[in-house]
């Protein structure tokens, strides 16, 4: 708004309240995007753990059967 309407109408506490919700209500939903974020970055990692995890331990057991030797393993 302009500043000499806000002056001439005498307006200054009601925009500074204006203005106050508008910030409350802006970290209010910047702590739920960054709840969000986390929550999809940590699924993400698990994931990813996950299926490291699990192919490596495939890696392994077809190296202990025999249908994979070291060098395919570590190259795995």
């Amino acid at each position: 708004m302009n500043f000499e309407t806000v002056k001439y109408f005498n307006a200054e506490k009601h925009e500074d309240d204006r203005f106050n919700k508008a910030v409350a209500i802006y970290a209010e939903k910047s702590i739920g995007v960054a709840l969000s974020m986390f929550a999809l970055n940590a699924t993400q990692a698990l994931m990813i753990a996950v299926g490291l995890a699990s192919m490596l331990s495939l890696a392994y057991h077809f190296t202990l059967t025999g249908l994979f030797d070291v060098g395919t393993f570590i190259m795995f």
